[in-house]
């Protein structure tokens, strides 16, 4: 992860981190997409967008939001994100607790958190022992 710019030089007790600040929003239901009938998928509605800083260390992923959620901070375990995916503008990710949180950026680019998150995944696998993973999406596959 040091090679992408992280974990960044910041410390909490000892544990390097990584931050950043986002707008970020959560899916609250999917609905299905139906053409004469037929099913074709899925897609995810999600809430308000609201502000935080998005924060990266050797074992979480955490948003803390600055908005109406009353600054409860939000924490994934990096082995417990499922899947990562990112376009131009932002990266969403899928928590085993199941849904999508979807990501943008304010001041860097989603570039460089989709390299630092992968890399930071890949280390943590590697630290519980589950091997090389070979995709990201549409899931964390290992070889």
């Amino acid at each position: 992860m040091a090679a992408q710019g992280g974990p960044g030089p910041i410390t909490e007790r000892g544990t390097s981190f990584r931050e950043t600040r986002v707008r970020f929003r959560q899916a609250i239901r999917e609905d299905a997409i139906r053409y004469q009938g037929r099913l074709l998928g899925f897609a995810e509605r999600f809430d308000a967008p609201e502000e935080g800083t998005l924060r990266l260390d050797p074992i979480h992923l955490r948003i803390l939001p600055a908005g109406r959620k009353g600054n409860v901070e939000l924490t994934w375990a990096l082995e417990d994100i499922q899947a990562i995916q990112a376009s131009s503008s932002s990266i969403q990710f899928s928590p085993a607790a199941g849904g999508v949180v979807l990501l943008r950026f304010l001041d860097e680019s989603p570039r460089k958190w989709d390299d630092l998150l992968r890399a930071a995944l890949q280390e943590r696998w590697d630290a519980l022992g589950r091997g090389s993973i070979a995709e990201f999406q549409p899931r964390i596959r290992v070889q």
